[in-house]
Order: structure tokens, then sequence, then C-alpha cells
């Protein structure tokens, strides 16, 4: 026993803590490069520095791409490969225009059928002596050795082209094109190519250090000029947009360019984000964009970021014993990382790989969060298991987030309350041995409280065969009238249903309703060793009273008048059925019966019914009588109707006086 209270007194320590957060951010920041998921991870926030990036500040206007797409297939009318004397009359074209370099992403490694295209081509590309075309290398893994397979225009084509360049791109381990090269074996890539056949003076790139460089990927290739190949071969743009221009050459089109059904579109950076792949030609163009511009990309690896980013890591540490500081600390953390890695990459073209330090202090915040949750829990769980049997899950979650509020008090609030008493009770009681009695109350009550609880309510108490519940209070919500209703209606349809005079499971043949809603002080009332979380005010004793008044109007739901102000006339159907005082009140309201909203009530029963208490109000009392007699409901008079019959014949025998102020009142509770 001693040993294992020894050993829970350890795992609890701060020294034992502090040395697992400390593991924690060894293991990332120093095994984070040696697993997959961690290069998944970092090449991903790579792709989103590039997806969230507007524009790069990069000079475009020297490119031009020209484009073998759809509508160049329309106009040339022409199966893929096209005869070569039409890309011989597309460079005398762009020479004519003065293109400074044309760089055909695109392969000629067999003899056309016409020879005579292959020597126009040819003669094409040495008047223009600025060509440069693309070459493939292939490579296969074979039981010994690698075969490597260069494919390579057809000779004549080759000789007459300034230079060759590969086409291939080397996507990473997941798939996705970032990097580009200047040489592969000694022989360049395409853009380089491009690059020195443009720029002869600077063959070695020289604001492009490295052989392999971050491709610089334009966010908006829009801003690259695109123009379709038969417009530029029926000469339909002016010589001015390629003159001094590098122009690129190649598939713009979702066409298969080989036996397995490729097309020429690679991922790049973007699509992990859009899903959207980037044609062979434009990577190639923005490879040589990102030259032209010096290589500005870079990814930052020094010591100085694992000494700023690892005391971060455990700065959640300091702050564990709070928790609403602990996870602002780490998502705070975690979000100027974020901010600080974007902006050095859109301003500086500095890429941050924040990745080890994000999941270091994730971890660190995670782990010290459960620990210290772990810690609290059995307080929790003692609140949880004491008041769970007592009221709703929202009082108890009120009393755990706030344990100051089981001290008695409350606090003014704006509710709706709603009390159902059952019809018939005494008469079946009666009937009824006690367990048989329980078991048919606690069946009724159980339907009840699952129909208040749905409709965010409070079971208040059981009083007798009555239920008291309220809307609005713990959580207030400013619908609390409008769930009241609908859970009023839904009790109404289930328990008041005329097919439920034939069921003989059903004891009990229905239940009447009041609602009203207005302050009332909510919280725990009683003594210091016993009270209840329950509504108390003006607001609860009057929807008693409009509750009781079911019996007068023969209704099934009643209303006060300040719910009736806060329903939405569009899904709640009313009538307003009369000005009354109830018993112990000084002050008149305005009662309503709350009806299914439907057209056949509204046609039925509130419009005839308002009809019969304008004539009534006028002291019409013979008008008024003939429109409620009309009001006949499943082959009975209107139960209003019927109490209003007995008054218009009241008055009409005995008229009130000329100042009559039209409320009546009620002599009983």
């Amino acid at each position: 026993f001693r040993s294992n209270k020894m050993i829970k007194s350890i795992f609890n320590s701060k020294i034992f803590i502090f040395f697992l957060a400390l593991g924690i951010s060894i293991f990332f920041f120093g095994f984070w490069g040696k697993i997959e998921t961690g290069e998944m991870l970092s090449n991903t926030w790579q792709d989103f520095l590039y997806s969230t990036r507007k524009e790069t500040g990069n000079k475009i206007e020297d490119i031009v791409i020209v484009v073998v797409d759809e509508p160049s297939f329309t106009q040339i009318g022409q199966k893929w490969p096209w005869p070569r004397s039409l890309h011989a009359k597309l460079v005398d074209n762009l020479s004519r225009a003065g293109a400074k370099a044309i760089i055909f992403d695109m392969l000629f490694p067999e003899p056309s059928l016409n020879s005579e295209d292959d020597q126009l081509f040819a003669k094409a590309l040495k008047n223009a002596g600025n060509v440069a075309l693309g070459i493939f290398s292939s490579q296969t893994q074979r039981k010994d050795y690698v075969q490597s397979i260069i494919v390579e225009p057809i000779l004549p084509i080759k000789e007459a082209a300034a230079v060759t360049g590969y086409v291939n791109h080397f996507p990473d381990n997941d798939g996705i094109v970032r990097y580009g090269y200047k040489r592969l074996d000694n022989i360049g890539s395409l853009a380089y190519a491009g690059y020195i056949t443009a720029f002869p003076e600077d063959a070695g790139c020289k604001a492009c250090a490295e052989n392999t460089f971050l491709i610089d990927f334009e966010p908006d290739t829009s801003k690259i000029p695109i123009i379709s190949y038969y417009q530029v071969l029926d000469n339909y743009v002016s010589d001015e947009s390629f003159k001094d221009k590098i122009v690129f050459v190649g598939l713009g089109s979702d066409i298969k360019v080989d036996a397995q059904g490729a097309v020429d579109a690679f991922p790049t950076p973007f699509f992990r984000f859009k899903k959207e792949m980037m044609y062979g030609v434009v990577v190639h163009a923005n490879a040589l964009i990102t030259m032209l511009n010096g290589c500005r990309l870079q990814i930052v690896d020094t010591p100085i970021l694992f000494l700023l980013f690892f005391p971060i890591s455990l700065f959640p540490f300091w702050v564990r014993k709070r928790p609403m500081i602990l996870s602002l600390a780490g998502g705070g953390s975690v979000l100027a990382l974020g901010i600080i890695s974007m902006t050095l990459f859109s301003t500086r073209g500095m890429i941050i790989d924040i990745m080890p330090a994000v999941f270091a202090i994730s971890s660190n915040t995670l782990f010290l969060g459960l620990n210290e949750f772990r810690r609290s829990h059995k307080e929790r769980k003692y609140i949880k298991q004491a008041f769970s049997n007592y009221v709703s899950s929202d009082i108890v979650k009120a009393i755990i987030d706030n344990p100051s509020a089981l001290a008695l008090g409350g606090e003014k609030k704006e509710a709706t309350i709603m009390f159902a008493d059952i019809n018939g009770f005494t008469t079946v009681s009666e009937a009824l041995d006690p367990e048989q009695l329980v078991s048919v109350l606690n069946n009724y009550f159980n339907g009840i409280t699952n129909v208040v609880l749905e409709n965010k309510g409070t079971l208040d108490k059981y009083i007798g065969d009555a239920v008291m519940a309220f809307f609005g209070a713990p959580i207030h919500f400013d619908d609390h009238a409008q769930k009241a209703c609908a859970a009023a209606l839904t009790l109404n349809s289930r328990l008041n249903n005329p097919e439920n005079a034939s069921n003989s499971n059903l004891v009990f043949k229905g239940i009447t309703l009041g609602v009203n809603s207005g302050d009332v002080v909510v919280g725990n009332i009683g003594s210091e060793e016993r009270f209840d979380y329950t509504v108390i005010g003006d607001a609860v004793n009057l929807a008693s009273r409009v509750e009781a008044l079911n019996k007068v109007y023969k209704t099934n739901i009643i209303i006060g008048e300040n719910t009736k102000k806060q329903l939405d006339t569009d899904s709640f159907l009313t009538r307003e059925l009369d000005f009354v005082k109830v018993k112990g009140k000084l002050q008149a309201i305005s009662i309503y019966e709350l009806l299914d909203n439907t057209q056949e009530n509204k046609e039925k029963i509130v419009n005839p019914f308002s009809r019969g208490m304008e004539a009534y109000r006028n002291m019409n009392w013979k008008l008024a009588q003939k429109i409620f007699n009309s009001i006949i409901i499943n082959g009975r008079l209107d139960g209003p109707s019927s109490v209003y019959q007995d008054r218009c014949r009241f008055f009409a025998e005995n008229p009130p006086s000329k100042d009559w102020d039209m409320i009546w009142e009620m002599k009983t509770k």
C-alpha cells in the first residue's frame, strides 16, 4: 500500500511531469526528419505556404506560353501528333516576331511518315537559331543494374536545334513536383536550356547558385501570358507579343500523349489543397521564371531555430495549472509560429519548417492538459454523482462549471414556465392500487419529461399529478417561449389525441397545459441543509393560474400575453380567449389558446371566433351568439364558443354598463 502511494506521488510530482514534457520535445525535434510521417507533414506545411500566397513578386513579363489546347485542335482539325510542318510554320512566325528563345516541351523521337515535314521543321529550327528541344531520361531497375534510356529527337532535328534539355520532372516521395534543376548528368533541363539560349553570356545562371532549387510557382498562372497554338500559327497575334520574349511551346490539353494514356500534367504544391494539376510546359516556365529571378526560395535549417523553438515547446509546462491560459499558450504559440513562417515566406522567400515545434507544443499542451484534467476529475465526478439524479444535465453542467452556484440565492432572468396537469386524476386514482397508480404516473411523467428536455427545458418538480418545467434557465436562450410552446403542442398531440379514447393502455385521457413568460428569480432556493434549483416569481404563479383556466374555457393549452408576444406568428397559431383578472391579481391580462398551426384551424376556428369576439365586445349579443354557435369541432360545439354563448345570454338579460371594460374576473383559482 505504501509503495503504491509512493509511486503515485512520484507520477504526480512536478519534476516527473517536467521530464515527460522535456522528453516529448526531444522526440519531435530529434527524430522528426527520420520518420515518414514527419516528412509528409513538413511537405504539407510547405504546400500550405504556397497555397496561401497571392503573388510571388517575380518578374514574369519575359515569358510567353504557346499551348496546344482544345481550341487549337478544333481549328486545326487534325489528331495528335500534328505534322511537323505546322511546328515549322510556328517557329518561322515566332522567329519573325523577334522571340528571344523558343522552347519546345515536346519529344520528336521518330521520323514523320512524310519526310518532307521533318526537313521543313529542321530548316525552320536552323534558321531561327534559338530553339531548345526536349529530351527524356528513363530509368528501369533491372536485376543487377539500372537501365538508363535517353529519348532524343531524330538526328536531323536535333542537329538543327540550338540546344536540347531534359523535360523530366522529379517529384518528391509524395508525388508532388517542388524542385527544379539546372543539369542532370551534365545535360541541362529544358528550363535551363532555354535560359542559356536566351542568355548565352550567363551560361551558368550565377544568380541561381545551386543545381537544384525550389520552383517559385506563380499562384495565379493566368498572369503568365498563354496563347493558343492556332492563333500563332494563323498570325492572329501581333508580333509585339513575342518580341524579345522567351516562348514555351507545349501541351495545354488533357489529351493522351503516350500509350499508357498519361496526360502531360503534374501535381505541384497547389495540388494538395486545390486539387489542380499543372501542365508540364507551365512547370518548365515556372522553373525558368525562378532562375530569372535568382532562385529566391530557400529552406532555412539552422541551429538558431532549434534554440528558439525548443524553449517555446516547454512553455505549456509553466502554465499547466490554468487550463484557459494553457490552451491560449499552446494555441497562441502555434498560431504565432504559423504567422511568422507565412510572413517570412511571402516577404523573404524563407521556408521554415515549423512542424516539429508545432507538434512538440501541441503534444505538451495536450499531455499537460489531460494530466490536469485527471487531477480535477475526482471533484467533478463527485458533483456529478451528487446532483445528476435530481436535476437536469444543464444544471449539473452549470454547477460543475461554477461550483459557487451551490450557495443559496439566485439571479433574475426572463424565462417561460409551463405547467401540465393530468385530466381525471382523482377519479382514476380511486380505482387503482397505490402500486398501479405509481406505475401509471411514472409512465406519464416519463413521456412529459422527455418532451420537455428535447425542447431544452428544465424539469422543476412533480406536484402530485402535475408537472412544472421552465425554459431559458439555467442556460439562457432567446427563443425560450417558442421552445415551451413547441413542447406544449407536442404533448397536446400525443396525450390529447381523440384516438386515445379507444386506447385501453392510456388510463388518463389527456392533459391541460399553461404557459407564461416573464422575469423570474432562478437559483437554489431553500435552507442551507436542503434546497432546490427552481424558479420563483409572479410569472410562475400566473403560469399556474393560466393552466387552471383550461377547465373554464374547455381548452387544452392556454398561454399568457407575454408568451404570445414572443411567438413567431408564421410558426404558431393562437386565438385570443379573453381579457381576465385571475384570482389574487389586480391587473388583468389577455389569454390565448395555442392551436396546431393548420389552415383548417385558422379557417374553421380562429377566423370565425375572432368575428364572434368582435360582436361580443360591441355588445351585439345576438350576432355573437349566432357566430359562436356556428363553430363546430369534431361534431361538437367549440369549447370557448360554448362559454361565450352562455355569457351572451347572460349579458342579453343583464346588460353591462356603457363604460364596460370587458374584463372577466375569476373568483376561484
